[in-house]
C-alpha cells in the first residue's frame, strides 16, 4: 500500500503538468471551447425535439460516440509531439518521474478531458428536454445513463490511447492531429451516427435487438481500446524518443 503513495503522487505530478500546459499554450482553450461548442446543435435541438426518446431511447448515445472524441482527440496529439516543439520532453524524460507516471499520467488527463466533456453534454441535453417538456421532469432512465457513462468513457480511453500512440511517433502536434482524425477518429464517429440514426428508427428496432447490437460495438471497442494502451506501453521507451 505504501509504494502506491509515491506512484499517485508522481501520477497527479504529471496531470497538474498537462493541466497547466493545456491552460498556458496560446490556441489550447480557445479550440477546446470552439470543438465543444460544435455539437451543440445536437445537445441542444434533438432532445428539445425527440423529448421523452431522448431520455428513454439511444438515441442520446450519438453524444457518447461524438463528444469523447472529439475532446480526447483535440488533447492527446499534444501530449508528447507538442512537447517535442517545445524542446521540454528531454527535461520530462530525465526527471525521475518512473514510466508508469509519465505515460498514465498524460493519459488519464485525456481520458478525464473527453468524457468530463461529455458528461457535460449529458447534462445541457437533459436541460434541453425537460424545458421542451411540459408534462413533468424527465430523466434517463437507467440503460441509458449507463450504457452513455460506460460508451462515452471507452470512447475517451479508445482515443486517447490512440492518440498518445500516434503522439510519441509524430514530430509535431499537427502531425499527431492530422493522423488521428485521418486514421482513428472518423470511423468510430460515423459508426456511432450511423448506430444510432438505426436505432431511431422503429422499424429497425422491430427486427433487431437494440441492446445486442451494443454489446457487440461495446466488447468492440474494450478489445480496441485494450489493443491501443498495450500498444502505447509497448511503444514507451524513454531513450528511444529522447532521440526520435
Amino acid at each position: 500500500m505504501a509504494d502506491n503513495i509515491p506512484f499517485m503522487s508522481d501520477l497527479y505530478t504529471v496531470m497538474w503538468k498537462e493541466t497547466r500546459s493545456w491552460l498556458r499554450y496560446q490556441g489550447s482553450k480557445s479550440r477546446t471551447i470552439l470543438t465543444l461548442v460544435s455539437p451543440l446543435f445536437i445537445t441542444i435541438y434533438m432532445p428539445w425535439e425527440t423529448g421523452t426518446d431522448w431520455t428513454e431511447g439511444y438515441l442520446s448515445l450519438i453524444l457518447a460516440f461524438v463528444v469523447p472524441t472529439m475532446i480526447a482527440g483535440l488533447t492527446v496529439p499534444d501530449s508528447f509531439a507538442g512537447e517535442k516543439e517545445r524542446n521540454t520532453l528531454p527535461t520530462l524524460l530525465t526527471s525521475r518521474l518512473p514510466d508508469r507516471a509519465i505515460l498514465f499520467g498524460k493519459m488519464l488527463f485525456g481520458i478525464l478531458m473527453g468524457w468530463t466533456a461529455g458528461l457535460l453534454m449529458l447534462v445541457i441535453s437533459l436541460i434541453a428536454a425537460n424545458i421542451s417538456y411540459s408534462e413533468g421532469f424527465l430523466f434517463y432512465s437507467p440503460s441509458v445513463l449507463g450504457a452513455y457513462l460506460g460508451f462515452s468513457l471507452l470512447m475517451a480511453t479508445m482515443t486517447t490511447g490512440a492518440g498518445v500512440l500516434i503522439s510519441m511517433r509524430s514530430k509535431t502536434a499537427q502531425e499527431a492531429s492530422q493522423l488521428l482524425i485521418s486514421l482513428l477518429l472518423m470511423p468510430p464517429v460515423l459508426l456511432g451516427l450511423a448506430g444510432t440514426m438505426l436505432l431511431r428508427q422503429g422499424n429497425f428496432l422491430e427486427n433487431v435487438d437494440g441492446a445486442l447490437i451494443l454489446l457487440i460495438a461495446a466488447a468492440v471497442l474494450l478489445v480496441a481500446t485494450g489493443v491501443l494502451l498495450w500498444a502505447a506501453m509497448r511503444r514507451f521507451q524513454r531513450s528511444r524518443l529522447v532521440f526520435d
